[in-house]
């Protein structure tokens, strides 16, 4: 459904603050990104790795501070609209710089609200007509890949690993055939599922494969998952979103993947190589 709360018209009033490495602020990047948002949503990015208060930012001048409150930590955005707060902060927050007050931390809330910015343009993320199937998608990525994931790269059950990994490679083998006929999900254009997936698939080949010991095969070996994850990768503004070093570096830094402090070097992934795809969307049109 859409969201209760209207965002206001007014340039840079509204702050996207999150992680890079994050995977729910990816989405709230990728939307920022898609709905051409850039220039009316602020975005201020904490250290890449979290550190021993969560998310930390800069001193003010370097490249990850915080120009807008002076935060040195998510702690202190919190705290800010609420002195009396004493939960657990999360990423990534709308912060209302006009107001200084908290929009939102929800990251699907985040992502449409976006969607309905006055001053949004592109194609709309969740359209009426295929609300039903994004949110399918959407608990379909939730459950059959992250869950799996994490569930494969935690248990210490042989019987679980295996349960979970076959449940990772069907949600890909599936969806791999899929988009053998279509471009995107929903049709000629990316939508919320879309990007959804896409924050799960860019980071699969560099963190998830060996990193949660679902190495059966990387997106790099799917036809069409591979080239569908570079055909989102290669529009307008998506690349500035992915730092696969970053990715990389978080995930076996705060998983117990990398228990032993060593941080795996690659794979060598080019997502600028032609995808081929826009065929597809030629054909739906």
């Amino acid at each position: 459904m859409r969201s209760m709360l209207a965002l206001a018209a007014e340039p840079c009033r509204y702050v996207l603050y999150g992680g890079i490495t994050c995977p729910f602020t990816h989405r709230a990047m990728l939307a920022r990104c898609l709905r051409g948002l850039e220039s009316q949503v602020r975005q201020v990015l904490a250290r890449p790795v979290p550190g021993p208060t969560g998310w930390e930012f800069d001193a003010s001048g370097g490249k990850h501070a915080d120009p807008v409150i002076g935060a040195r930590c998510l702690q202190d955005i919190y705290l800010a609209d609420d002195a009396g707060f004493h939960g657990r902060p999360s990423v990534p927050v709308l912060w209302d710089a006009e107001d200084s007050r908290i929009v939102s931390h929800d990251s699907r809330q985040i992502v449409l609200l976006f969607n309905e910015h006055p001053q949004a343009r592109g194609a709309d993320l969740y359209p009426s007509g295929q609300r039903e199937r994004i949110d399918a998608d959407v608990a379909g990525f939730d459950a059959d890949f992250v869950g799996a994931i994490i569930r494969a790269g935690s248990t210490g059950s042989q019987a679980e690993y295996e349960q979970a990994v076959q449940r990772v490679f069907g949600w890909l083998d599936a969806l791999d055939a899929r988009l053998a006929g279509q471009r995107y999900l929903g049709g000629a254009s990316p939508d919320l599922a879309d990007l959804v997936t896409f924050t799960g698939l860019v980071r699969f080949d560099s963190c998830y494969y060996f990193g949660s010991r679902c190495h059966l095969r990387r997106v790099q070996d799917y036809p069409n998952l591979w080239g569908y994850l570079r055909d989102i990768y290669q529009l307008p503004g998506i690349a500035a979103t992915v730092d696969l070093d970053a990715f990389r570096k978080s995930f076996f830094t705060t998983s117990p993947a990398g228990r032993d402090g060593v941080i795996p070097l690659g794979p060598d992934m080019d997502l600028t190589t032609p995808h081929g795809r826009e065929v597809l969307a030629a054909a739906q049109a």
